[in-house]
């Protein structure tokens, strides 16, 4: 099993989410909400976390079955602990 490879992944999943929070954000400051900033904070946090796999691990082609598990529940892990942050 290639970690390389399931961190890449799942910093693809977190730059998605990332995207999502922010436009969460920009939802909550047109509507002059209080979550503004706790979900541009958190949308930052997350796009740095999944910026680091995508710039300093080389990109694959090919995973395995386990692999694709092993993303899978990386990245339901992740976006649950990064979802506490807000």
């Amino acid at each position: 099993m290639r970690f390389s490879v399931i961190l890449r992944y799942v910093g693809t999943v977190m730059l998605c989410l990332s995207v999502i929070m922010a436009v969460s954000a920009g939802i909550s400051l047109v509507s002059n909400d209080t979550g503004f900033y706790p979900l541009l904070l958190s949308a930052l946090l997350t796009l740095l976390l999944g910026g680091f796999p995508m710039i300093f691990v080389s990109k694959a082609t090919n995973i395995t079955t386990k692999e694709g598990f092993m993303i899978v529940v990386g990245s339901w892990v992740l976006s649950c602990v990064v979802g506490m942050i807000t």
